[in-house]
């Protein structure tokens, strides 16, 4: 989905994006924040602690962040957790500081209208969609960030297995693939966990090579579960806010050219 929005956005000629990553914890919102600047050409910059208890200071310190933002244009402004930083729910904001609620006139009127061509993309992200205002959603295109499915868990492990210098043999995809097929659930920071297992299942055997064997064991004794209430809250809200079904991935593929089964979880 964050592909083909970067495709319709190269499309229609537009260079200012607002980007809601929305899903559970581990499912890589962040990387792909960064992934969209790298596929933008533009630096990433993230909001850094602008909050301050007296009125006054933290007002001063976002208005120099936006001058400074706006000054380094183009770029690609990563605002994490969004409903904790003054994008949440009016409800919430009623509730807090006077400080909270300056902040969040200032980063409204920061945001600007949705088709301002300013040059600064913003990808926000969130576990519960939900718990963002209105205003705040409107602003955005909502893609949900899911749990992997069993290719992309392959894909997960090659990757960190060269980053961290394992050597696999053999092709995993027939027991990731059975795994997710069969209603398990992985975020990619648990199929990270489960790779440093397998190597450690290989280097008691005697190896130095993780198979796909060694992969099968460290599964047989995972008792973890990613798929939890909170896990689940989060996806189907994620889904649900998006407005337009391109935004779920296997709709999204489909405009790609691609396939992709919705998740045996989902089902």
């Amino acid at each position: 989905a964050v592909r083909l929005a970067l495709a319709d956005a190269r499309r229609a000629g537009r260079t200012t994006l607002r980007i809601l990553l929305s899903g559970p914890p581990g499912t890589g919102k962040t990387l792909a924040a960064t992934a969209i600047a790298a596929a933008l050409n533009v630096p990433a910059v993230r909001y850094g602690e602008i909050l301050n208890e007296y009125v006054g200071v933290a007002e001063r310190n976002m208005t120099r962040a936006n001058q400074v933002l706006r000054a380094m244009a183009p770029l690609v402004l990563f605002i994490d957790e969004a409903d904790q930083v003054g994008l949440g729910s009016r409800e919430a904001v009623e509730r807090s500081s006077e400080v909270h609620q300056n902040l969040r006139a200032a980063l409204f009127e920061f945001l600007g209208d949705t088709g301002e061509q300013t040059g600064i993309t913003v990808v926000a992200t969130t576990n519960v969609p939900a718990r963002l205002d209105d205003a705040a959603l409107s602003r955005f295109n909502v893609l949900p960030v899911l749990f992997a499915s069993g290719p992309e868990l392959v894909q997960i492990m090659q990757i960190h297995a060269r980053r961290l210098r394992i050597s696999l043999d053999g092709d995993l995809s027939e027991v990731m693939t059975g795994y997710t097929d069969g209603g398990g659930v992985l975020s990619g920071r648990s199929a990270v966990q489960l790779l440093e297992t397998a190597h450690v299942q290989a280097l008691r055997a005697g190896e130095q090579v993780v198979a796909p064997r060694h992969v099968q064991a460290a599964l047989s004794g995972w008792v973890g579960n990613d798929w939890t209430p909170a896990a689940e809250y989060s996806t189907l809200s994620a889904l649900v806010t998006a407005r337009h079904a391109d935004a779920w991935p296997w709709f999204a593929a489909r405009q790609l050219g691609e396939t992709y089964d919705i998740p045996a979880y989902l089902r």
